[in-house]
């Protein structure tokens, strides 16, 4: 039997190398805190092994990676939720931990770590200057955030259905119902 082949796909940064290292119990990818280090692809064998060895740390990634018992989305950051409560993410994984559990349910939060509208512009006659001198659109720009709830696959359609009759419910903050 041919061995399966299995990607660890993220946005920079946010622990691949470190969680295959972890599946692998050896230091098999470089870790850095600047993202972007590692580039090459990295095989292994040794997420196979991990699946059966119940006492290895990370035998729960290998079991749900060769197993495809993977996470699916629950929930995903929307502009008419955060109109009503800006951390309506927050409230979705909670309320879903508190119906399904926490082993069941993984929150994914990414917010801009601000400044990414300041770089340095070259201009055509040598000096060099601040973008947001040069633009004033640039200090409009939003900030990046993005929430994203995650469910075990097999809860995946019920819970969808949960959601869908207790959204409304679960996002109304705390203070709009104490008015």
């Amino acid at each position: 039997m041919a061995l399966p082949i299995v990607a660890i796909i993220g946005r920079p940064n946010v622990g691949k190398s470190s969680l295959l290292n972890a599946l692998a119990g050896q230091m098999i990818s470089i870790v850095e805190p600047t993202a972007g280090v590692t580039r090459d692809r990295v095989s292994t064998r040794a997420v196979l092994p991990k699946r059966s060895d119940t006492k290895h740390p990370g035998h729960i990634h290998a079991k749900r990676i060769i197993e495809r018992g993977h996470f699916k989305l629950l929930y995903s950051r929307n502009p008419n939720d955060q109109d009503i409560n800006p951390n309506a993410g927050v409230a979705i994984y909670e309320a879903a931990c508190k119906e399904y559990g926490p082993d069941f349910v993984r929150p994914d939060e990414y917010r801009q770590k601000g400044g990414s509208q300041y770089f340095p512009v070259l201009c055509k006659d040598g000096r060099v200057l601040q973008s947001v001198d040069l633009s004033d659109t640039l200090l409009k720009v939003p900030v990046v955030v993005s929430d994203f709830v995650f469910i075990d696959r097999k809860l995946q359609p019920e819970a969808l259905k949960w959601l869908e009759e207790n959204r409304n419910k679960i996002i109304t903050s705390k203070e709009e119902i104490e008015e």
